[in-house]
């Protein structure tokens, strides 16, 4: 009786000896998972300081260049658009036409190489429309060119088709110059929120960007020239 109790006790110790040790190794080793996780978590969060910080830094080092350029855009923008909407519209000359289409596209290259890229997508919609508003000025030109030579021998319907012909291309611009206006004050807002932008906020990928910021112009009001 004495030796079984003996030999009992001596397995119940071995047993637990047993049970303490793998328990301790248990916890040793989820110390160590917990240990590895907790630093994981720790380096990404100092990681993704690191970055915000320096974004911070490249958009503050560039908000200032971006500001005048986008202003410069602005500018070049609206005056061809003043220049048309006038109260008493006066056709243009080739020479007027080609510095108006340089000014723009100077302007529009400014602002393609310090983006944003969603900016740059604006901008190319913008500067498109306004090159169609300067294509028209030329062909309302022309037409009045068309009007003025008709010395009265054509007939009237010669002379009722040009000045009906002349009418509809001075309206054509206008309406095509009041629609560069909404664009201008469309694109005006994008560049806003471009200079507004500290870098502290989450940054969008690029499909998420072109799905938040949507054409400027309604495709149905705006027929590009080719």
């Amino acid at each position: 009786m004495l030796r079984e109790a003996s030999t009992a006790g001596r397995s119940a110790a071995d047993n637990h000896g047993t049970g303490s040790g793998l328990a301790a190794v248990l916890g040793a080793a989820a110390g160590a998972v917990g240990g590895v996780f907790g630093s994981l978590v720790t380096g990404k969060v100092q990681r993704d300081g690191v970055l915000i910080s320096v974004r911070a830094e490249h958009l503050k080092e560039r908000r200032q260049p971006r500001h005048e350029v986008y202003k410069a855009f602005i500018q070049s923008l609206t005056t061809l658009k003043d220049r048309v909407l006038a109260e008493n519209y006066e056709n243009t000359r080739a020479e007027e036409e080609d510095a108006f289409r340089k000014e723009i596209n100077a302007r529009w290259i400014d602002v393609s190489l310090l983006g944003p890229i969603y900016v740059n997508s604006h901008a190319v919609e913008v500067r498109d429309l306004a090159l169609v508003v300067v294509n028209r000025m030329g062909a309302a030109r022309e037409c009045a060119s068309v009007l003025l030579r008709l010395n009265g021998d054509e007939g009237d319907d010669v002379f009722e088709h040009a000045e009906r012909s002349a009418g509809h291309a001075v309206d054509s611009v206008r309406a095509h110059a009041e629609l560069l206006g909404a664009t201008i004050d469309a694109f005006s807002v994008t560049a806003s929120e471009a200079l507004n932008d500290d870098g502290t906020k989450r940054r969008l990928g690029l499909r998420e960007r072109m799905r938040r910021f949507r054409p400027l112009i309604p495709r149905q009001g705006f027929q590009q020239d080719t």
